[in-house]
């Protein structure tokens, strides 16, 4: 039987349906540059700052930080230890090849890229 600490997180885990002790899960991965503290600004603050010019200066909104990257309590650690293997690496090397590619061309601040699958 699992000992239950204060800190723990119980709920359905949103993959198998399961009760169980809930782990976090990095969206994105962890190892795709969400390591770090992240800011978490709600859809509606971003909205509500919009401008004329459809441009919004991030650090002028209010956020709540997640000190482990950008994720959710919302699986069990069966299901989180799956997902790395289903989509996770393929968005890993998917995010370090932008990162390249972005980092390499010197992309200049505010340009769109566009990225399509062949």
């Amino acid at each position: 039987m699992e000992h239950k600490k204060k800190t723990d997180i119980y709920g359905y885990c949103a993959l198998c349906g399961k009760y169980k002790k809930m782990t976090f899960e990095h969206i994105p991965p962890k190892g795709a540059f969400n390591d770090r503290k992240a800011k978490i600004i709600s859809g509606t603050s971003y909205i509500n700052g919009l401008t004329k010019t459809d441009f919004v200066d991030l650090k002028d909104l209010p956020y709540k930080e997640q000190q482990k990257g950008k994720g959710l309590n919302s699986i069990c650690a069966e299901c989180n230890n799956l997902t790395g293997s289903y989509y996770g690496n393929a968005y890993i090397e998917f995010a370090h090849n932008l990162a390249y590619l972005i980092t390499e061309n010197d992309i200049e601040k505010g340009r769109i890229i566009t990225v399509r699958y062949l």
